[in-house]
């Protein structure tokens, strides 16, 4: 069996905007890390979803926890799946 392999060409403006989207990627976590993932200005009122996450990786029933009160506050939108004690959030 025969593989055909093509070769990149890399040009040092390939290698500029690799090197600069790393960069920037970079610099978007260090301020998530600094700052958290809240961003002020894109605050809003509306009806939408919720969000429940733990980023620190540590294992607790409070996401559980967490989890479900959410699905209460949005239960005016039809947040529960086919159980309506633990809904999915499908709404």
């Amino acid at each position: 069996m025969s593989h055909s392999h093509r070769s990149v060409l890399r040009t040092p403006e390939a290698d500029r905007r690799i090197k600069d989207a790393v960069e920037s990627q970079r610099a978007q976590f260090n301020h998530i890390e600094q700052n958290g993932l809240y961003i002020a200005d894109q605050e809003h009122d509306a009806c939408g979803i919720g969000v429940v996450a733990n980023i620190n990786g540590i294992v607790c029933h409070d996401i559980v926890s967490h989890g479900l009160e959410v699905l209460h506050n949005l239960r005016h939108r039809g947040a529960s799946g086919c159980d309506p004690e633990t809904g999915d959030g499908a709404g």
